[in-house]
């Protein structure tokens, strides 16, 4: 729903991002999906945050984001 679409949307939240380094903690699988826990740098600080994955054919892709 944002001016620009999806395409516009992560542009904008990359141009947000300091690092595109993560490091991943852990991992849970659960068939075609998967939970992982991560922590990277934001304003200069390490956050822990979850990456929720889903697997499109072979390969998986990220499908939602949140800190905490």
């Amino acid at each position: 729903a944002t001016r620009g679409g999806c395409q516009q949307a992560v542009k904008n939240q990359l141009a947000e991002v300091d690092t595109f380094e993560v490091t991943v903690e852990s991992i849970k699988l659960n068939g075609t999906t998967a939970t992982a826990r991560v922590k990277s740098v934001y304003s200069g600080k390490s956050r822990p945050g979850t990456h929720t994955l889903a697997k499109e054919g072979d390969k998986w892709k990220i499908s939602a984001l949140s800190q905490g």
